[in-house]
């Protein structure tokens, strides 16, 4: 399998069938938090408009992956089609060149939920393909791999990079992403989230679980709503572990 054709997508599509869809999410997930730091990079896109919905699509995958997420397809594609309308929407802003791996993942592993397993597999395959493609997408790939031939039943959240594996083109652009998001307090939660699931050192998942069930009409009022509503599920935390 370590040979296997990117451009072809049959063969993708082959190699991802076999697996459930928790371990699609798994896949995608971990595939996403490789190359996620593209999304808040395009020339003059607006960060909270951006990232937050995209943000939301990978932190679903993480609840889908992890075995905690249990909306209906139809929810879980609303959350997949917000990010992709928001990468949509600053493409067309952007020079036609411009690195678009993270626009395939963002959206693809809430995708894989769906219930049409034809069209999951597509996606996934999709977005492998297109992340594979651009910076760092030889890595990329093998690490995609190397996911894929853990157990079916494995649930691994070890650092998405092995030690020396991650391309310096993508540190420098993870660098860039993570200094836009120590610009606003308000993605305080989103930048140590994204940076421990990277480590695969997250454990907070009863947190991550409430955190996904935040209802729509919060999310659509943008960053500071949806940073409140995460502060106060975080202090409810706190109080019941002091409490304990």
């Amino acid at each position: 399998m370590t040979n296997l054709d990117l451009s072809d997508h049959d063969t993708l599509r082959a190699w991802l069938k076999p697996f459930s869809k928790r371990k699609r999410a798994l896949l995608m997930c971990r595939a996403n938090l490789r190359v996620f730091a593209h999304v808040g990079l395009y020339p003059g896109a607006d960060p909270e408009e951006v990232i937050l919905p995209c943000f939301r699509a990978l932190m679903t995958s993480a609840a889908l992956a992890r075995g905690i997420e249990d909306r209906s397809a139809k929810k879980l594609r609303n959350i997949g089609w917000a990010a992709e309308c928001a990468i949509d929407a600053q493409a067309h802003q952007t020079p036609a060149d411009y690195p678009p791996e993270s626009a395939g993942y963002a959206v693809s592993a809430v995708n894989t939920s769906r219930s049409v397993a034809a069209y999951a597999i597509s996606t996934a395959a999709d977005s492998a393909e297109e992340a594979a493609r651009g910076t760092g997408g030889r890595a990329a790939y093998a690490a995609l791999l190397a996911d894929g031939a853990l157990p079916e039943t494995s649930t691994r959240w070890g650092p998405v990079w092995a030690k020396g594996q991650c391309p310096k083109e993508l540190k420098a652009c993870r660098k860039a992403f993570v200094q836009v998001l120590k610009d606003d307090s308000n993605w305080d939660f989103w930048r140590i989230w994204y940076g421990q699931m990277r480590k695969g050192t997250f454990e907070e998942w009863e947190t991550l679980r409430q955190i996904t069930l935040i209802q729509n009409k919060v999310w659509t009022r943008g960053l500071s709503a949806v940073a409140g509503a995460i502060a106060e599920i975080e202090r409810d935390r706190d109080t019941r572990k002091v409490r304990a």
